[in-house]
């Protein structure tokens, strides 16, 4: 490639700036959807029973994150107080204070 094209070359494949910081931008949706379910789960642990399943269905709107990141979420907010097993295709969900378990498919 001549020298000249080189120019050329580099601001044909060069990104035009955004402004905004590269990498993942903030899971604004996440957050949402996890707020509606720790409320959920505030009201549902009064009454002792909190399937997963019908816990993950409260998320209302078009997003819905994924098994792994309300896992994760959970186990952020509610740190050594919850516990979550898997066995196959099946989740266990148990608050250690309260004594409550529940499974899910």
């Amino acid at each position: 490639m001549p020298a000249y094209h080189l120019s050329c070359y580099r601001n044909l494949y060069s990104r035009v700036p955004t402004g905004m910081k590269r990498g993942y931008r903030p899971a604004n949706n996440v957050d949402e959807a996890m707020g509606k379910l720790f409320s959920h789960l505030k009201i549902i642990l009064k009454s002792g029973k909190f399937p997963f399943e019908d816990l993950v269905n409260q998320i209302e709107g078009e997003f819905r994150p994924n098994m792994r990141t309300i896992k994760t979420r959970l186990r952020k907010q509610y740190g050594d107080d919850v516990l979550i097993t898997e066995y196959h295709q099946t989740s266990v969900l148990c608050f250690k204070k309260t004594g409550y378990t529940q499974n899910s498919k």
